[in-house]
This record gives C-alpha cells, sequence and structure tokens, in this order.
C-alpha cells in the first residue's frame, strides 16, 4: 500500500469484502430498578389463510327455456366455498420465577380518628366464666357497662305518628259512637214509638202448683160446735186459721198455698193452720177425699176423728204439708192400717203437695225413725218425699223427709 495515501482514501482498484454480522442472542437481564417482562422467542410466521371469495351463485336456468341446441342445461349449484382453518399458536412456557411481593403502606390510623392497631397478645375474649371469676376475686374487676349518653350538640330524635293514620283513626272511633247513638236511639225511641209494648197481666201468687179438678162440695158429715185441738204435745212455733167459703178441692188448695206463702224467718219451722167454716173446724172425713178421692166419707169418718191438724213445715228446700188424725174411741187399729195403706196405689199422690214434686223415683219402701216403722215414696225434687207412719192411734201423713223428722218428736 503506497505511503501516499492520506487519510481514508483507498485505492480504486482494491477488492473489498464484507462478512455478515453475527446475531446476538437474547438474553434476559433485568434491567436497573425493577423487574422486567422475559422476552418470547420468536415464532415462524403464521401463514395466512386462503382467502376465500364468494363468487354469487348463477342462475338457474327453468327447464322451460331451452339453449340454442334445443337442450335443457342441467342447473349449476355454486360451489361450497372452503372452511377458514384457524391455528392457535402454543403458548411459551415461562420460567418459574418468584415474583416479589411489595411491602404494604403502613396508615396513619391518629389521622383518621381510628383507634391504633393493637397486637394479637393485647387481644382477650371475654366470657362469662371469665366474669364470674373476676368478681369472685375482686368485684371491682368486673366492668361496669357505661350508659348510651348522645353526644354533644345532637338533639333526640322524634318520632312522629303520620297524621293520615291518626286522622284515618279518628274517623273510625267517630263512626262507631255514632253507630252506637244510632242504635240505642231506635231501640229506646223508634221501636217503641212503632212497636209499644203490652203490659202483662199481674201473676197470680195463690193459684197452687198441683193442678186439681174442683170437686163438687162435699155434704159436712156434722156440725161441729167444740173448738180446735192441737194433737201436738208439743207446741208448733206459730198458728194461722184458715176460714173456707167452700168446701171443695180448688177452694182449699188455693187458701193452703196462699198461707204457706207466709213464710217464717229461719228454717226447720212448723206452723199449724186450723182450718174451718161456718160450722166451724173442718171434720178429717171431709178433707181428705178432697185431695185422695179413693177415700170415701163414710170410711173415714167411722174410723177417724173429726178433729185433726194440718202443719207447714219449711225448710232451706221450700214448704211441706204435714196431716195429722187420731182414730175414735174404740175404733179398729188394723182396719185403719189396712185402709190408710191402699193410697201406695193411688195415682192422686201429688195433690197432696202444694209444689210440684216432680216425678217417683221408685215405690213405696219401709223404713224407721227412731223404733217408728214408716213408708216412704221419693221424688225427683229435692227433699219430695211422701211419707206415713202410726204413732200409736195417731196417722202422719208427711211430704218431705225432714218434716217426718221434724213432727214425730212432737206428738
Amino acid at each position: 500500500m503506497d505511503d501516499k495515501l492520506q487519510g481514508n482514501q483507498l485505492p480504486a482498484n482494491l477488492p473489498m469484502t464484507i462478512e455478515p454480522e453475527t446475531p446476538k442472542p437474547l438474553t434476559n437481564q433485568p434491567q436497573s430498578g425493577g423487574f422486567s417482562r422475559p422476552t418470547p422467542p420468536s415464532l415462524p410466521a403464521e401463514p395466512r389463510p386462503r382467502e376465500s371469495i364468494a363468487l354469487p351463485p348463477l342462475p338457474v336456468r327453468s327447464p322451460a327455456i331451452q339453449d340454442e341446441e334445443g337442450r335443457f342445461p342441467r342447473p349449476m349449484t355454486p360451489p361450497t366455498p372452503p372452511r377458514p382453518v384457524s391455528f392457535t399458536p402454543p403458548m411459551p412456557t415461562m420460567p418459574s420465577r418468584p415474583i416479589p411481593t411489595p411491602p404494604l403502606p403502613v396508615h396513619n390510623f391518629s389521622e383518621r380518628g381510628l383507634p391504633p392497631k393493637s397486637n394479637s397478645s393485647d387481644i382477650s375474649v371475654r366470657t362469662l366464666q371469665s366474669d364470674l371469676e373476676a368478681l369472685k376475686k375482686s368485684p371491682a374487676a368486673v366492668p361496669t357497662p357505661r350508659p348510651i349518653v348522645p353526644a354533644s350538640g345532637t338533639s333526640p330524635i322524634k318520632v312522629e305518628a303520620p297524621k293520615a293514620k291518626s286522622k284515618l283513626l279518628f274517623i273510625i272511633i267517630g263512626v262507631l259512637v255514632l253507630g252506637v247513638i244510632v242504635a240505642l236511639a231506635g231501640y229506646f225511641i223508634i221501636f217503641p214509638y212503632f212497636f209499644p209494648t203490652q203490659t202483662p197481666p199481674p201473676p197470680i201468687t195463690n193459684v197452687p202448683a198441683a193442678n186439681l179438678t174442683p170437686s163438687a162440695p162435699t155434704t159436712p158429715s156434722g156440725s161441729q160446735t167444740a173448738p180446735h185441738q192441737s194433737l201436738l204435745t208439743a207446741p208448733a212455733n206459730s198458728q194461722a186459721p184458715i176460714t173456707l167459703a167452700g168446701l171443695d178441692s180448688f177452694s182449699v188448695q188455693q187458701n193452703l198455698f196462699s198461707e204457706a206463702s207466709n213464710r217464717p224467718a229461719g228454717n226447720d219451722i212448723l206452723k199449724e193452720v186450723v182450718i174451718s167454716n161456718a160450722n166451724g173446724q173442718v171434720a178429717f172425713a171431709d178433707f181428705f177425699p178432697l185431695f185422695l178421692p179413693e177415700f170415701t166419707n163414710a170410711q173415714l169418718n167411722t174410723l177417724f176423728e173429726n178433729d185433726f191438724t194440718v202443719l207447714m213445715y219449711y225448710d232451706a228446700n221450700g214448704f211441706w204439708p204435714i196431716y195429722v188424725s187420731k182414730l175414735k174411741s174404740g175404733a179398729d187399729l188394723a182396719s185403719a192400717k189396712n185402709l190408710i195403706k191402699g193410697l201406695e196405689t193411688s195415682s192422686n199422690l201429688t195433690n197432696l203437695y202444694l209444689e210440684t214434686p216432680g216425678t217417683p223415683t221408685g215405690s213405696f219402701k219401709s223404713g224407721s225413725i227412731s223404733g217408728i216403722a214408716t213408708r216412704y215414696l221419693p221424688y225427683s225434687k229435692t227433699g219430695a218425699s211422701l211419707n206415713y207412719a202410726w204413732v200409736g192411734d195417731k196417722l202422719v201423713i208427711t211430704t218431705s223427709f225432714n218434716g217426718l223428722k221434724r213432727v214425730l218428736p212432737a206428738l
């Protein structure tokens, strides 16, 4: 080479060769100051799918149309376009490398008005068992709950009831009150004006409960001028006279019921009723057949005296009549007992009562009180029981068992 060449000048006839540059390998070196994502390796270029050109469908000739040569051309079916081929490139395998976790920011709770974060060692769970143990150790160790006091400057919340509901409530109450007033006015003013009530007749208080058919007045067996003498050895608690205008069952029953209604005070009381008419004391032979027609005046007049005793016994169950009669001197007691036993077959025994005793609850049975033999027939009404007994030459007929026990010691 000539020394006279200056600078970078080269002779024109000097041959020159250029060596190809060797590509440098890719390295995943992290950049300064952080994490760099690795560069994926180069992939071969994806082959482009062939473009499909959609050709317009060829017109189909009608079979009725012929070509120039007189033939019917066959219809042409457009070719089916090729389906595009999809290619999914494989995903490169990323090298497993731990990703550094940035530190969590530290928050200043005091600036936001929140309580500072406490350590897990300062947290404790309060239970009932721990409170009991703390109370055993020291009563002051158990914290006292503090009342909730609203913050200063805040006003209590006032809940106002909706005015619509209160107004509706007042309307409902007003309608109800108005309806009650109209109903009362209609019941006490309008209804009595158009439908006046009729005053019922006064009740008859002196009508006996037992239904008796008035019988024809009986002819007295004879006038009795002797005054009445009670058959009781011990006097009754009180005495009342009855004067009959006529001697028939209805009149006698009415007067007895009226006198029995004049009840004295107390219970277990005996009141003697003296029955007389214009001729004086009514005879037993005239009085007894008014209630039991099975017995005739002639049968009774032969065996029993004219004077007899009628009593009213009072207890908590009501008032009960008692009838006491005495045999005549020289009369046969067995004949008298056989005659009175016939009342057990009588169908008029309820006539001896002043109030309905109900229905019999059996038949006559034998009993005994203080050694005195009795016969009795119980009824369904409380206290009602028909009893008869012989005390020496005296016949006692009662309409209650308590009345029998009360009168026997007085005979």
